[in-house]
């Protein structure tokens, strides 16, 4: 079973086409399109687990010239997949070092 998500995007004055562009040439990327709202563009996204969603796709998402804000949305039929990886994290997390900020 693949792990699916919607990747709500802000993005800067005037580039919400041209990150939807760019965004919907990485693979796994299934639909990006700009709209308008809150938000500039929504794309969903596609892929085997969630590791392997966050270190291929997003990881190249998030290097797209023009983002300033993402927000991701795990499709609820895999939301288990999505908590055990936030776990994960959450295991490796320097809480000392958060605290001081």
């Amino acid at each position: 079973m693949s792990v699916q998500v919607y990747i709500l995007i802000q993005t800067e004055v005037g580039k919400a086409a041209s990150v939807a562009k760019s965004i919907s040439a990485i693979p796994g990327v299934t639909l990006a399109e700009g709209v308008t709202g809150p938000y500039d563009v929504i794309m969903r996204a596609e892929s085997p687990s969630m590791e392997d969603l966050g270190r291929t796709v997003l990881a190249k998402v998030q290097a797209v010239p023009g983002i300033t804000r993402t927000l991701t949305c795990p499709v609820t039929g895999n939301f288990h997949s999505f908590c055990r990886l936030c776990l994960r994290i959450a295991d490796h997390c320097d809480y000392a070092a958060v605290s001081t900020l």
